[in-house]
């Protein structure tokens, strides 16, 4: 009667619903640390590192930092999306996926403490 959930097969897999949860996770954890620590500014504060100047961080507004939240959950939503089309395909590259975007949040709160850590 009614059509089948078509992300079960992903569901049902240990692993791959263990990195799924495991990137919910870090995605709410990010959110929640930085929603915490930012605070705003009149002045321009460093919002990326670059190489080109001699403080290795460019200036913007204090409000453009929210992109790193922004990318964190894009990149959840994009991950997830394709590694729910493709697990029937290839398990294997569903499960490299779900693993990429875990690696991904690491890096993106380590990056976005530091430049919190900046600020």
């Amino acid at each position: 009667m009614f059509k089948k959930f078509f992300a079960q097969p992903l569901f049902k897999d240990p692993r791959a619903t263990m990195l799924l949860v495991a990137g919910l996770l870090l995605v709410l954890v990010h959110t929640i640390d930085f929603s915490l620590n930012i605070h705003s500014r009149e002045i321009k504060v460093p919002v990326r590192y670059s190489g080109y100047n001699e403080s290795l961080s460019d200036k913007g507004h204090w409000i453009s930092l929210l992109t790193l939240v922004v990318f964190g959950v894009a990149t959840l939503v994009v991950n997830t999306a394709i590694s729910i089309r493709v697990y029937r395909l290839r398990k294997s590259l569903a499960l490299t996926l779900l693993s990429l975007n875990v690696v991904i949040m690491v890096f993106l709160i380590l990056v976005s403490r530091a430049l919190l850590n900046l600020v």
